[in-house]
């Protein structure tokens, strides 16, 4: 069994998949892939399948700890641009 399908039974993610595991000494980062075709609006009922563009930053978060290692999860965000708020993640 894949490392990759491992995490996705344990963190078990609605709407994403995991791409990738990256591990260090004190570090497990986990790349995961947005699999929503839909974008949404946070601040309202707008939805939309057309992207704005991908963050060119890589947003992060941190999850449990597991065992002695910190785990981060890493995911490319994408932006809408709603015609009430303007362009938002």
């Amino acid at each position: 069994m894949r490392v990759t399908t491992i995490f996705n039974h344990i963190l078990d993610l609605p709407k994403t998949t995991v791409s990738n595991v990256e591990i260090s000494a004190d570090n497990l980062t986990v790349i995961v892939k947005l699999r929503g075709k839909k974008l949404h609006c946070p601040k309202c009922d707008f939805v939309t399948k057309a992207r704005y563009d991908t963050r060119p930053v890589r947003s992060y978060w941190r999850h449990l700890d597991i065992g002695k290692r910190r785990l981060e999860l890493k995911s490319d965000l994408r932006r809408l641009k709603c015609p009430t708020h303007g362009v938002i993640t």
